[in-house]
């Protein structure tokens, strides 16, 4: 299970990655450059942290720290990140809420037990 975990972490790196970046005028963002001005920040500028959300890939798996801030933060490699992720998930979501009403998936396996009594 930890490796579907892991393969979700690269599906969502490929799919940021190939996703490209759009560039108009609205992401070029020239009106904020220019009230900005030289030797201004950015960062203080509602359109760098909209555009930081929606642009910046966070892993939710991958390491990217130093050394020392990977140490200092447990030094756990992959394997032992995605079993502490597949661990929260799994202690957060069961037993699994039912897709269907109690009703239906009984109606479902009157029809299933009738279905299978007719090809014996």
């Amino acid at each position: 299970m930890e490796q579907l975990i892991i393969d979700n972490e690269w599906f969502n790196y490929l799919d940021r990655l190939l996703r490209g970046f759009e560039v108009n005028q609205e992401t070029l963002a020239v009106d904020v450059i220019r009230k900005v001005g030289i030797g201004g920040s950015f960062l203080k500028e509602r359109h760098t942290l909209k555009k930081m959300r929606e642009e910046i890939w966070y892993p939710a798996l991958f390491n990217r720290k130093d050394w020392i801030g990977w140490t200092k933060r447990g030094g756990t490699d992959l394997l032992g990140r995605a079993r502490d992720l597949l661990d929260r998930i799994l202690k957060d979501n069961y037993p699994p809420t039912p897709a269907i009403d109690k009703d239906i998936a009984d109606q479902l396996l009157r029809i299933e037990t009738d279905a299978a009594k007719m090809l014996i």
